[in-house]
């Protein structure tokens, strides 16, 4: 262990040097940041500090957007230890985000994709730097050298377009600064043998063209301990970097050239069939959730990442130009070990066992996205005007080898070769000032998708015969196909009042929209076709900046009604067997309060209080060919209306303080705590008892010392976080194989966000 923990030492001190040891013969420091950074010290300040956002695609003040958005400045992202988007779960109203083995789970105001097949795609638009990534296994990569992070409750359906139900989570990174040369770096240790490094270099090569360059690794033992053959996965294996190239050769012309190379190895999270036992299961083997029994079996992910985005802008007298085209390339492997749930546990010693054993399984992808957006937009006294044209190509070749429960002795391979997702959209916003405080905000945007996957073969052979993507020797069982397309035109109307120049009165009615697909692996010739999704949101809200903007206080109250639910259900087929289909199943309303409240009670302390109410209930939830869960076998209609929908907490909450303590004139100390409350939640539309989580109480804090010495700053940070080391679930499933039927007790497959970790972490700008 002390081989690995110096190697991985040597490895960061590398990433840290190559970019702040050349800052350091450089004659003029300075931290930079593409809008203005939220220092984390309320040390001497007197009002809170302005918040630039491109929310709506135009730069404007977090306090004049009339959207409902909370916007994180990197400064605090590092203060509070968000490292990806799933570290925001504690942080941003009404939303929880969880990576897994197939996918990933991202709720927005109770909004969540359950299908994690190749073409299920997310309710959540997720962006880096106006680039929205299909693969949201992207937005579970490490955030570093991040200027801010952007998160929009609520359908965006105008403005980002399909896969935007939920709402849109924004990725902003630092650019190149033409002004002065600057580095920063960081270098971190904590408990599971944690060591985090990332820094950044700012290097302006001429009056027109800079260079900024980051990279980070991140690396630490797994969360989880496997009683069997005493090992853990849940781990991180993280490194990447990022070079950005800004030409700018006046102030109305601009080339932004991004290159970023991702790798994650490690164990990665839990399998698609390594999660934790829920319910009875765990309490009859006496388990915890970060320690149970798995079988003997390899565990690797493997996934490498890599992007370029070109970014021109160009303004004129009429009209602002910007065009934004990315490709990105993504080879992902994942292979699991077996899992041991239930009352089978001490009858599965082999690979080949018996119910409630599941056998190991190898998930490869490689994915090639190329999409381009273009736009023109204008802002004058009176009229804010944007219109853009965007196209998507997306193509997946996905393959899944395992052996099936009911063959032993062989190995089945599921190849999925030529996935292809498709994209078109027309879209156009613009907000009418008919006065000083009465304006008027309207949008369109008619969007076409399309999706096919034309040959999708299965085979059987011997073990060892599948290698990869390829099958040698082996017999084709069967071939699947699909194929769909789907039109849909989103709006958006609202009105705005400003009440006085620091409060904003809004309403708005919006649309969503999520395109529809075909499940796959179903015994028809073509896998059954399902509709699009869609939102309609009624949302008013007030933002305020009070008392000299010492306080700022935002609230917004919302209806949606939520049409043609995509679940992904154990529906029973004609021949008496399961098969994991999505289909329409019903309709929901969903109704909440949220308010963000930040206070700068003196020069030095600082408060945030969150609160959130939420009401979810499927109004319409029918399952025509029954459900693999339902109390009564076979191909019975079944009926979930008046079910929670998952991950709905009625209410949350979040209260942090922060207080600086002035030393010097150049030290102080800065001590920071933030508890996070949840009520009850489950984690599908099932609601059994064994899939939900109880209420909670999360804790974080820390304690910084920082030193300010000729524009030079240092920061020592000791933190810990989660300090209940409470278990919070964020994903399960109810086990169709459940002793008695009993499927409200027995749960398998969860996963759960992180134990109580804590470290140190040394951090210096220049």
């Amino acid at each position: 262990m002390k081989t690995r923990q110096h190697r991985l030492v040597a490895r960061s001190v590398t990433v840290l040097g190559s970019c702040i040891l050349p800052a350091m013969f450089t004659t003029a420091w300075a931290q930079t940041g593409e809008g203005p950074a939220t220092d984390t010290s309320a040390g001497g300040k007197v009002e809170l500090e302005e918040i630039l956002v491109t929310a709506e695609k135009v730069s404007q003040s977090l306090e004049k957007a009339p959207v409902a958005v909370t916007a994180i400045t990197g400064a605090d992202l590092d203060a509070l230890g968000v490292k990806s988007v799933s570290d925001l779960s504690s942080v941003v109203p009404n939303f929880t985000a969880m990576p897994n083995a197939n996918g990933s789970t991202v709720a927005l105001r109770g909004i969540v994709s359950t299908n994690q097949s190749v073409n299920g795609q997310s309710e959540a638009s997720y962006s880096v730097d106006g680039v929205g990534l299909v693969d949201m296994r992207d937005a579970f990569d490490g955030m570093y050298d991040v200027n801010r992070v952007e998160v929009l409750r609520g359908p965006q359906g105008t403005l980002y377009g399909a896969n935007a139900n939920s709402g849109a989570i924004n990725v902003i990174t630092n650019k190149p600064d033409l002004t002065t040369s600057s580095a920063i770096g960081s270098l971190g240790f904590g408990n599971y043998q944690e060591i985090a490094a990332n820094g950044a270099l700012n290097m302006p090569i001429s009056d027109t063209l800079g260079v900024r360059i980051a990279a980070a690794e991140e690396r630490h033992d797994g969360y989880i301990y496997l009683t069997t053959n005493d090992s853990r996965f849940d781990d991180k294996d993280f490194i990447g970097g990022r070079a950005h190239v800004l030409w700018k050769p006046s102030a109305d012309f601009s080339a932004l050239l991004t290159y970023e190379y991702i790798h994650n190895g490690g164990d990665g999270v839990a399998g698609s069939a390594s999660g934790a036992p829920l319910g009875l299961y765990a309490t009859n083997q006496g388990v915890s959730p970060y320690s149970y029994a798995t079988m003997p079996g390899p565990m690797r992910l493997d996934e490498t990442d890599q992007s370029g985005t070109l970014t021109v802008s160009w303004g004129t007298p009429f009209v602002d130009v910007t065009n934004i085209y990315s490709m990105r390339f993504d080879n992902w492997m994942q292979s699991d070990a077996e899992t041991i749930f239930g009352p089978g546990a001490a009858t599965c010693p082999t690979i080949t066992s018996t119910v409630n054993c599941y056998n190991p399984l190898i998930n490869t992808s490689i994915d090639r996205q190329l999409s381009d957006e273009l736009r023109f937009s204008k802002n004058t006294e009176r009229v804010q005007w944007l219109f853009g044209l965007y196209y998507l190509q997306y193509k997946a070749h996905l393959a899944q080898a395992y052996e099936p429960s009911n063959k032993p002795g062989l190995w089945e391979l599921l190849d999925e070769p030529n996935y292809l997702d498709q994209g078109k959209a027309i879209y156009s916003q613009t907000t009418y000032h008919f006065t000083d405080k009465w304006s008027v905000v309207g949008g369109l945007r008619y969007q076409w998708d399309s999706e096919s996957l034309p040959y999708s073969p299965a085979y059987y052979g011997p073990p060892g015969s599948i290698v990869q993507q390829q099958c040698i020797d082996c017999k084709l069982t069967a071939v699947y196909s699909g194929q769909g397309s789907w039109g849909k035109l989103t709006w958006r109307a609202g009105v705005n009042y400003e009440i006085t120049p620091n409060s904003l009165l809004y309403g708005s009615v919006a649309t969503g929209y999520e395109q529809g697909g075909f499940s796959t692996k179903a015994e028809e010739p073509f896998n059954p076709v399902y509709g699009p999704e869609n939102l309609i949101n009624y949302e008013i809200g007030s933002k305020n900046k009070l008392f000299n903007n010492r306080a700022q206080i935002n609230v917004d109250a919302f209806v949606m009604n939520y049409k043609n639910y995509q679940a992904s259900a154990s529906e029973i087929l004609a021949n008496g067997s399961q098969a994991l289909l999505t289909t329409n199943a019903g309709s929901a309303k969903i109704k909440g309060v949220e308010l963000e409240s930040t206070f700068l009670l003196t020069a030095d302390d600082l408060l945030t209080f969150n609160a959130t109410y939420l009401d979810a209930i499927f109004t319409e939830f029918y399952l025509p060919k029954g459900d693999g869960y339902a109390a009564t076998a076979g191909q019975v209609p079944t009926d979930y209306t008046g079910n929670e929908l998952p991950y709905a907490a009625h209410e949350t909450a979040r209260l942090s303080y922060q207080h600086t303590f002035a030393l010097n004139d150049q030290d102080s100390l800065i001590a920071l705590a933030g508890t996070s409350f949840s009520t009850q939640y489950y984690t599908d539309y099932h609601n059994y008892s064994a899939t939900s989580q109880g209420a909670y109480t999360r804790t974080d804090a820390s304690l910084a010392w920082e030193r300010r010495v000729a524009g030079r700053t240092f920061t020592t940070r000791v933190y810990g976080r989660n300090l209940e080391n409470k278990a919070i679930l964020a994903g399960g499933q109810a086990d169709n194989n459940a002793p008695g039927r009993d499927f409200n007790d027995y749960g398998k497959n969860g996963y759960y966000m992180p134990p109580r970790t804590y470290g140190i972490q040394v951090t210096g700008s220049f």
